[in-house]
């Protein structure tokens, strides 16, 4: 995979955002810990290191939602949490 880099155990992460400047760029990011090794464990399908669609995703999570029965949780509040406690 082109967005992995071995030797520096690092994930090039496209368009990646920062807090402090305006413009998103591709980044190469190391994987710390046990990052690497969950990885490589990855199946080799395709181009992404996680082969699973964004709306796999989102529907494995309202499934999760429902049967936890919590009310008015979406996926996007994630992010919004995520960020608040940064």
């Amino acid at each position: 995979m082109a967005d992995l880099d071995a030797t520096k155990k690092a994930a090039l992460i496209r368009q990646r955002k920062h807090p402090h400047r305006q413009f998103a760029r591709d980044e190469w990011v190391p994987l710390l810990g046990e990052s690497w090794a969950i990885v490589q464990r990855q199946p080799r399908i395709d181009n992404r290191v996680f082969p699973i669609s964004p709306e796999k995703i989102t529907d494995e999570f309202t499934a999760a939602v429902r049967t936890l029965g919590i009310p008015d949780l979406r996926l996007h509040d994630l992010r919004h949490g995520a960020s608040s406690r940064l």
